[in-house]
């Protein structure tokens, strides 16, 4: 399946299985936006930001706070196509 031109949330990325998906839905055109509790985790495992690569730091047990990170995302790129 190509994802290109996709835009791909994937929460806990900086774990074992979010890393995997991560670089599934990459190997497929995904433009990712990456969720993780520690956002230093992200960078630590996935380099730095890019067009194609935005690091989202966010507690997901806080619904304020999911919402205003969300929010941010769709503001800056329109949309979320997978999550």
């Amino acid at each position: 399946m190509n994802f290109t031109g996709r835009h791909v949330l994937i929460t806990g990325a900086a774990g074992n299985l979010g890393r995997a998906v991560a670089q599934a839905f990459a190997a497929q055109g995904a433009a990712l936006v990456l969720a993780d509790l520690k956002p230093e985790a992200l960078q630590a495992t996935f380099g730095t930001e890019s067009a194609g690569q935005r690091f989202l730091g966010v507690n997901l047990l806080e619904r304020e706070a999911v919402a205003v990170a969300v929010g941010g995302v769709l503001a800056s790129i329109g949309r979320i196509d997978v999550l």
